[in-house]
Formats: structure tokens, C-alpha cells, sequence
């Protein structure tokens, strides 16, 4: 009897030390796939910035596809708590690489598989939107017959880029039978109500992305030797910056960024980091007049 017990005891402490010596292999093993950073985007590589938004990155998605509720690419993001329309800013967007004049929608995907609310983005890509209504202009004019120097060229109370979405592959259809298509009649079911006023264009979230003012920036290169890179934050007058959203992260010391508009004043702030992930105080340029 007492041999057994001791046997049994003995048993007891291998499995307890077996059990210890797994888990801090685990542990090694997470470490090792954590420092080797290939689920972080290039702007998350350091261990300090991963650490500081890892319980928020693990569990959302930026969720894109061409269609009402119906994603085809997923982006990991680094918090669920703003609303999806305030948290990227114009930078990001544009590094999205969207197909230009093809309504996207966006969403947030929590942890639980529930969906945030959706935006529908529309723009033109590198080519001129004089109305800023998402369309660019050669398309307004050769291929939907809509003014390119009017948001709203039908007058109904709806700009073009948003009532190109609601008709969706409608856009050129004549529901009333009055020979005008549909993003080009005013009132598309000639009830004698406007379609702004009745249409549930209106209820849907809608951005049209502005073509943008490209920037070229410059500044002196820090030249210590630890030195990994630099990044840049941009922001608008009365905004604060969203460190853990760089406009462009690299090695050199020159880079082009975007700004929505030369009318907006905005600013722009350099941040050095070196090998150890360690980030300097921000220098803040100003980018427009």
C-alpha cells in the first residue's frame, strides 16, 4: 500500500512537471510566430505596437466586397470601438487600392461573427472628380451621361455617385417608360415626388473618396546606427493624430502621401523607430498653406 502511494505521487509530479515544460514550449512557439510578424501588416512588424493593440487586432476584420452584405477580402484592424466611418483615415483608404468607379462595400467583422454597420465607397481612382460625387469625370461623361461638374445632375436630391449605387444594374434601365434612365430622371416612377424624397437612397452610409492632392515630403535622415525606418501621420485641422495608422512607413527619407484637399489645413508628423521598436517624439510639418 504504501508503495503504491508513492508511485502514485511520483506519477503525479512527472505529469505536473510534463505539463509545465508544455506549456512554456507553447509559449516559445507563439513567441517565435509573434517575432516573425507575417500576420501583422508593416505597419504593426514592431513587438511594442503589437503588444499594445493585440486583444482588439485578434478579433476584427475590415471586410470589402462589391456587394450589398457580401465580402470577398478580410483586413485585420487593431479596434472594434469606433464607428466604421470615423476610424480610417484618407490615406488608408486610398492604400486599399479599390477599383476605381465600382461601388465597394466595407464592414467590420467582430469576433463573434457579427457585422458592423456598412459603408459604401465609391472613387476615381487618379483621375479627376471635379464634382467630388466618386465618379471621375471621363466616366460621368462617356459612359453614364451625367454631368461631371454637377453632383447632382438630375436634380432629384441625390448625388449621381450615390444613386449610381441604389440603381446598382438599373442605372441605365427606363422604369417609367418616359425614354430617360433611371440615374438621369428626376422622378423615375413619374409619381410628381422627387426621387430624393421618397427613394431609400437616403439610409445608406456613402463615401465618395476625393481624388486628392499628392504631396512629395522630405526631411533629414536620422543617421544612428540602431535606426529601422520612419513613419508618417497625417491629420487634419482640429483632429489628433491615430498612431497606430501611419500614412506611409519605410526606410527612406522621402515619401508621397495624400491630403483630401489644399483647402483643408492639414499637418503631417515624423516619428523615427529603431530595431527595438521604440518610437521617437513626433515633428510636426505642416502640408498645406
Amino acid at each position: 500500500m504504501i508503495k503504491t502511494a508513492r508511485r502514485n505521487k511520483i506519477l503525479l509530479l512527472v505529469l505536473f512537471f510534463v505539463i509545465i515544460l508544455s506549456g512554456f514550449a507553447n509559449l516559445a512557439k507563439a513567441e517565435k510566430r509573434e517575432n516573425k510578424g507575417d500576420w501583422w501588416p508593416e505597419s504593426l512588424r514592431n513587438k511594442n505596437d503589437r503588444q499594445s493593440v493585440k486583444k482588439g487586432w485578434s478579433k476584427c476584420f475590415l471586410v470589402i466586397g462589391e456587394k450589398n452584405r457580401s465580402y470577398i477580402k478580410k483586413i485585420p484592424i487593431m479596434s472594434c470601438g469606433k464607428r466604421l466611418s470615423d476610424y480610417y483615415n484618407y490615406n488608408f483608404l486610398k492604400s486599399l487600392q479599390l477599383e476605381p468607379d465600382t461601388p465597394h462595400y466595407v464592414s467590420i467583422k467582430y469576433g463573434d461573427g457579427t457585422f458592423s454597420e456598412e459603408l459604401v465607397i465609391l472613387h476615381s481612382g487618379e483621375q479627376p472628380d471635379s464634382d467630388v460625387d466618386g465618379l471621375s469625370d471621363s466616366f460621368e461623361e462617356k459612359g453614364l451621361g451625367t454631368n461631371p461638374f454637377i453632383a447632382d445632375s438630375d436634380g432629384d436630391g441625390i448625388p449621381d455617385g450615390k444613386e449610381y449605387v441604389f440603381w446598382g444594374e438599373n442605372w441605365n434601365k427606363d422604369f417609367d417608360g418616359d425614354g430617360i434612365p433611371n440615374l438621369l430622371d428626376a422622378d423615375s416612377d413619374r409619381d410628381e415626388i422627387l426621387d430624393g424624397a421618397e427613394f431609400d437612397a437616403r439610409d445608406f452610409s456613402f463615401l465618395a473618396l476625393a481624388p486628392g492632392v499628392l504631396k512629395k515630403l522630405s526631411w533629414t535622415p536620422n543617421k544612428e546606427p540602431d535606426i529601422a525606418g520612419y513613419k508618417i501621420f497625417v491629420r487634419k485641422e482640429g483632429e489628433t493624430y491615430n498612431f497606430f495608422s501611419p500614412a506611409w512607413e519605410g526606410k527612406a527619407n522621402t515619401c508621397r502621401i495624400y491630403i483630401e484637399s489644399n483647402d483643408i489645413p492639414a499637418y503631417a508628423a515624423i516619428r523615427v523607430y529603431d530595431k527595438k521598436g521604440q518610437h521617437s517624439a513626433p515633428k510636426e510639418i505642416k502640408l498645406t498653406p
